[in-house]
């Protein structure tokens, strides 16, 4: 009785955090998207301008590439909340299905006792 209610507390703790995945893996993209495009923002700090035009065409591109990035972060922090939220939401559900495994063991042992 004790082996089967190790086991299934433990397979209930393993479905609750199995769920995390998919929305950790977007906040770990976003992060290396954010990354990548400060690289690209940089490469392009340090390119030179001779003329006008090239300045124009540069702080053109730096407005584009900071607003990719405001949009990367956006989107990295909307990630991290969803996975917040679904970390949340799976321990309370592992909570729950422990307390009902726990109560259900304990009315098996007083009954078999």
């Amino acid at each position: 009785m004790k082996k089967l209610s190790l086991v299934l507390v433990l397979s209930t703790l393993l479905l609750a955090t199995a769920g995390c995945t998919s929305s950790q893996e977007l906040v770990k993209n976003q992060n290396q998207e954010i990354v990548m495009l400060q690289q690209q923002r940089a490469t392009i700090i340090a390119r030179q301008t001779k003329t006008a035009k090239e300045m124009l065409i540069k702080k053109k591109d730096l407005k584009l590439i900071n607003e990719q990035i405001d949009q990367s972060i956006y989107t990295a922090r909307h990630a991290q909340q969803m996975s917040n939220e679904q970390t949340n939401n799976n321990m309370k559900g592992a909570l729950g299905g422990l307390g009902a495994i726990l109560g259900t063991a304990a009315v098996i042992h007083s009954v078999t006792k």
